[in-house]
C-alpha cells in the first residue's frame, strides 16, 4: 500500500522536476559538464543528457567551450543562458523607487528610478505605473533577443503574508493591510511577487554578494526604517507570518509603549531618521532644496567634529547591541549591513566588529552589502526565480 504522502508522477512530471534541477545546478554553479551534473544532482547520465538537449532546444542553456580533463576527451561544458527570459522587478522605499528588468543571471538590462510622489495608496498607483512601464521595456528587449517574462517582483519595507501578494503592515509606505498583488494584478494582468525588503536584501547579497556560498547569515537594514533577517542552512527563515526579523520592536525600556504610528521602540532610537533629526537639532543644520541630512552629517564627521562623532559612536553602540544579540542567538558566518546607514559605515563598522568581538563566544564579521543599494532589488529578482523554481514551473 502507498504511503498518502506519496505522489505519482508520470514521464511528463519527471522530465519537468529533471529539467528544473538541471536549471537551478547550473544557476548556483555557473558552468558544469553533463557529467558533473549527474554527479551534482543524483540524475543518471541519460536522464540528465535528454533533459540538457530539451534544454538547449528550448534556449535555456547553452554550450560554452571545453573543461579540464581527467583523461580522456575534455568534457563540454554548460551554463544558464541568460537572456532565457526576463524579470520585471521594483524595490520601494520612502525616498526611492527602483526598478530594473534583469535577466536571469541578475544582470540590469534597463532601469528606472523616481522619487515616491506620495506615500500610502497613491504610491501603489505610481509603482504600477513604473512597473508597467518596465513591462513595456522588457517586450522592448525581446524583440533584441531576450526570452520572454518570467515573473514580478516587489521589495517593500513591510511585511508580506505566505502568498506574496498581501503587506500587511508598511508604517514607512503608510500601508496596512494593502491588497498589493490583487491590486497590480487589476492593473496589467500580471502577478506580482511580494517580498520583505531586508529578505530580499539578503537573497540579493546570498546570489551575487557578500553572503555568496554562506549557508549561514544575518541581514540588518539601518535606514528609515529596521529591520533584520536570517539565512538559516541556506534558505531565508520567514516565520509563521512572514515576520521574522522585525528587531525595530525589541524592548529597550519595559515601561514605555510602542510608536503609534506603528514604528518600534528600538527604530525610534537608531533609525537614520532618528539620527538624522537628533544631529540636525544638535547643530542647528537646516537644510536646503532637499540636501541629505545623513550626508552633511557623514562630510561633519569627516571634519573630526567631536560631538558629531559622540553621536554617531552611541547610536552604533546601540546598533552594535542588535548584532551582538542577533549573532549570540543564530551563530551566523557572516552579518551583512545594508540601508542609508553606510553612509556612515566607515564609523559604524569598526563599533559593530568589536562590540561582536568582545561579547560573543562564535564572533562573525559584520560587512557591508556588496551590492549596495541595489541588493534588495536583485533579491527581489532572485526571489521570483526561486518561485518559479520551487512551483516547478521555472521552464513550463
Amino acid at each position: 500500500m502507498l504511503d498518502d504522502r506519496v505522489v505519482s508522477a508520470g514521464p511528463g512530471l519527471m522530465r519537468a522536476i529533471n529539467r528544473t534541477l538541471i536549471l537551478d545546478l547550473l544557476r548556483r554553479e555557473g558552468s558544469l559538464s553533463r557529467s558533473g551534473l549527474a554527479v551534482r544532482s543524483g540524475l543518471s547520465l541519460p536522464a540528465v543528457s535528454r533533459g540538457v538537449a530539451e534544454l538547449i532546444d528550448d534556449g535555456w542553456v547553452t554550450e560554452v567551450g571545453a573543461g579540464s580533463s581527467s583523461g580522456g576527451r575534455r568534457p563540454i561544458l554548460l551554463q544558464l543562458n541568460p537572456k532565457a527570459g526576463h524579470i520585471v522587478a521594483a524595490d520601494v522605499t520612502p525616498s526611492r523607487i527602483l526598478g530594473a528588468v534583469a535577466d536571469l543571471a541578475g544582470d540590469l538590462v534597463v532601469t528606472k528610478t523616481e522619487a515616491p510622489l506620495s506615500l500610502g495608496l497613491p504610491l501603489l498607483d505610481q509603482v504600477a505605473e513604473i512597473l508597467t512601464w518596465l513591462k513595456q521595456a522588457g517586450k522592448e528587449a525581446e524583440a533584441q533577443g531576450y526570452g520572454p517574462s518570467i515573473g514580478v517582483g516587489l521589495s517593500v519595507p513591510g511585511i508580506p503574508d505566505r502568498s506574496g501578494s498581501h503587506v500587511s503592515l508598511a508604517p514607512a509606505l503608510d500601508w496596512s493591510d494593502v491588497p498589493v498583488g490583487a491590486a497590480l494584478l487589476e492593473r496589467f494582468d500580471s502577478q506580482v511577487l511580494v517580498q520583505n525588503d531586508v529578505d530580499a536584501l539578503l537573497l540579493g547579497e546570498q546570489w551575487r554578494g557578500a553572503a555568496a556560498g554562506v549557508k549561514h547569515a544575518v541581514a540588518l537594514y539601518v535606514g528609515a526604517g529596521v529591520g533584520a533577517a536570517a539565512l538559516l542552512d541556506g534558505q531565508v527563515y520567514r516565520g509563521r507570518d512572514g515576520a521574522v526579523g522585525e528587531v525595530g520592536f525589541w524592548l529597550t525600556d519595559p515601561t514605555q509603549k510602542s510608536h503609534p504610528s506603528g514604528f518600534g521602540l528600538l527604530e525610534s532610537q537608531i533609525s537614520t531618521v532618528s539620527l538624522s533629526r537628533r544631529w540636525a537639532a544638535q547643530v542647528g543644520w537646516n537644510p536646503q532644496g532637499g540636501a541629505d541630512v545623513l550626508t552633511a552629517l557623514a562630510q561633519q564627521a569627516s571634519d573630526g567634529d567631536s560631538d558629531t562623532l559622540k553621536l554617531i559612536t552611541d547610536t552604533a553602540r546601540l546598533i552594535g547591541m542588535v548584532v551582538v544579540n542577533l549573532v549570540a542567538l543564530l551563530n551566523p558566518e557572516v552579518v551583512i549591513l545594508g540601508g542609508e546607514v553606510l553612509k556612515i559605515g566607515d564609523y559604524v563598522l569598526p563599533v559593530l566588529n568589536q562590540m561582536v568581538a568582545d561579547h560573543t563566544p562564535f564572533p562573525a564579521k559584520v560587512v557591508p552589502a556588496a551590492l549596495g543599494d541595489r541588493s534588495a532589488l536583485i533579491g527581489a529578482v532572485s526571489g521570483v526565480i526561486q518561485h518559479r523554481r520551487s512551483s516547478v514551473t521555472y521552464v513550463g
